[in-house]
């Protein structure tokens, strides 16, 4: 049980601060469009073809797996493709073609520079404190609504703690592409970076890496994005996703950003936060109040000298062999917690987000959806209530009815925790954003 609940938990420094001429080059893909099959079975068509080269698969395959490893959603196919697929690496895929299943074998080609409507992304790259080249994409507002002297404002996307990637423009239902396509068409231009290790990124794999590492490349993106041309320095905005709107208030300790909006966030330490939120998911669950409390309190134990004092796995088991037990069969490595690192963990509960929202000067928005269990409600309104005391009026709390942490809308929390992440985007929480942000911008 334990496992399902992280399962669909995972399903969410100093710092060198320019942009670089991109001279990052694309990494290898198939060089399709590809789309999740919903419903029984499953599994990834290819819609259409992108790269003329590209002439092993076909529009209406369904591909099954890749090397082997089974694929049931889009998001999956790029991860099995390897650790940086290079163009001219070979992969086979396991398709069905009409009624008949067979092996591919596919040469990828280099990934073709991304579009929103029709428009490419403009492409760069910024260098993390380690020394890595990050690809950043720039998406140019749709008009000319908000441009003040030549310039427009600028939303940063951050997003949230999933490895997965930032460039989602091919998926138009995807939470990111409907942040960049929102904001965009209300005339902001919209800026990502990508974390170490994703897509064209350098880096080590992004599930090894620390939180700090991470949140270095948002700074240098931070920075970037207000030196880029035809960009608003004044009007720079952040949205934050889940564990995005938790690194939003640090990057505005090191860049000027005016306002920020929230979901789905988090302000209390991580240990805190993961102790509160799989009890709850424990109860949602159904599970036996006594023995589900007896599992609770020895991952309290355990993720307290973990988080908070930074032991490591060895230490742990030899001074607390029985509640180490008990949470490893639960759960599994610590070393994996919500498909992160253990150091990615630690250097969470480290970051003070308290005094990140005390000195920030600009305003917010912090959205909750009402039927959101992956996230408290009480956090969002503590940083309110947190920026209110310095400036009263500078934040506001919202919660959007009936939404889950991923934006879906549900009838009740029941049926959001027994269907979580399943049905069609809704659009309320963009919406909201929008408004907030183009009265903002317009100030």
């Amino acid at each position: 049980m334990i496992r399902q609940l992280i399962a669909a938990f995972a399903a969410s420094i100093a710092f060198a601060a320019f942009a670089i001429a991109d001279e990052l080059p694309r990494r290898g893909s198939l060089g399709v469009v590809l789309e999740t099959q919903e419903g029984e079975g499953g599994g990834v068509n290819v819609v259409s073809i992108q790269i003329a080269t590209q002439t092993a698969l076909q529009p209406g395959d369904r591909i099954i797996s890749v090397n082997g490893a089974a694929v049931a959603r889009a998001g999956h196919v790029g991860p099995a493709l390897g650790r940086d697929p290079m163009p001219g690496d070979s992969v086979t895929l396991h398709i069905r073609r009409g009624g008949e299943e067979m092996d591919v074998p596919v040469t990828l080609v280099e990934a073709p520079v991304p579009q929103l409507n029709g428009v490419p992304v403009e492409l760069g790259s910024v260098r993390s404190a380690k020394g890595d080249l990050l690809r950043t994409y720039l998406v140019r507002p749709a008009n000319d609504n908000l441009v003040r002297d030549g310039k427009a404002p600028a939303v940063m996307l951050v997003q949230g703690i999933n490895c997965a990637p930032a460039e989602t423009f091919s998926n138009p239902g995807h939470p990111y592409t409907r942040v960049y396509q929102v904001m965009s068409d209300a005339g902001f231009a919209v800026y990502a970076v990508e974390k170490p290790g994703l897509a064209d990124s350098q880096g080590d794999d992004c599930t090894r890496i620390g939180f700090d590492e991470e949140l270095s490349g948002f700074h240098a993106g931070a920075r970037a994005l207000g030196e880029t041309s035809g960009i608003d320095a004044d009007r720079l905005y952040i949205v934050g996703i889940s564990m995005g709107g938790l690194q939003a208030p640090l990057i505005a300790q090191q860049a000027n950003i005016a306002g920020i909006v929230t979901w789905g966030t988090v302000l209390m330490p991580w240990y805190d936060y993961m102790i509160a939120s799989f009890r709850r998911r424990a109860a949602l669950e159904g599970a036996d109040p006594v023995e589900n409390e007896k599992l609770m309190r020895a991952w309290r134990l355990v993720l307290a000298e973990a988080f908070v004092l930074g032991k490591s796995r060895d230490e742990i088991a030899a001074a607390h062999p029985e509640a180490y037990a008990l949470v490893t069969e639960s759960y599994g490595d610590l070393d994996a917690f919500g498909g992160r690192s253990l150091q990615f963990s630690i250097e969470t509960d480290r970051a003070n987000c308290f005094a990140a929202w005390n000195s920030y000067r600009g305003r917010a928005l912090l959205l909750h959806g009402g039927f959101d269990w992956v996230a408290e409600g009480y956090d969002h309104e503590l940083a309110a209530i947190v920026m209110n005391r310095n400036v009263p009026g500078s934040a506001t709390f919202e919660v959007v009815p009936g939404l889950d942490h991923i934006m879906v809308r549900h009838e009740s929390l029941a049926d959001s925790f027994a269907k979580f992440g399943q049905g069609p985007i809704d659009d309320a929480a963009y919406v909201r954003m929008r408004d907030w942000l183009v009265a903002e911008a317009s100030r």
